[in-house]
């Protein structure tokens, strides 16, 4: 504000051709956010529009991974595993490192019985986490399968 009104002042007599550039800069200005609108129309677009951007960004290649768990996780929640569980499967084919989505995986492979591959999933989620909840549910469910217990992932 300070340095508006210093120019303001210094400006003298050119004050009203600055004004109208000002009005016009404001206007350009206007005109590019509403060109660029769609882009922000939600977190999706705008983090697909990220990865377009700065491709070999890994943060940015990470974060629609986390968006189609989140949504694979609601639809794990509604007990839609079928249409889940290939987005699980893509995002720990890709990003192998997400424990969230090899937990998500498991318990869409729980809900459809078939607990061999719910006790992978649910162990690469405890190798991962290293989380005790997420330890404790993969020794839960060795257990009610009857099998063993196993040495905690490292």
């Amino acid at each position: 504000m300070l340095l508006s009104a210093t120019g303001w002042r210094l400006a003298g007599k050119y004050r009203v051709p600055f004004l109208y550039a000002g009005g016009l800069l404001g206007v350009v200005f206007a005109a590019l956010a509403v060109s660029q609108e769609r882009q922000w129309r939600d977190d999706s677009t705008v983090l697909t529009v990220a990865r377009q951007l700065a491709p070999h960004n890994a943060t940015v290649a990470q974060s629609p991974a986390d968006i189609h768990v989140q949504m694979a996780v609601k639809l794990d929640d509604d007990g839609r595993c079928s249409e889940a569980l290939p987005v699980f499967e893509q995002v720990t084919e890709e990003f192998t490192r997400d424990w969230y989505a090899w937990a998500g995986q498991a318990d869409c492979f729980y809900q459809l019985n078939n607990l061999t591959e719910a006790e992978k999933s649910l162990h690469r989620a405890a190798e991962l986490s290293q989380r005790p909840q997420v330890i404790q549910q993969w020794q839960e469910l060795r257990a009610r399968m009857g099998l063993p217990s196993a040495v905690p992932p490292e």
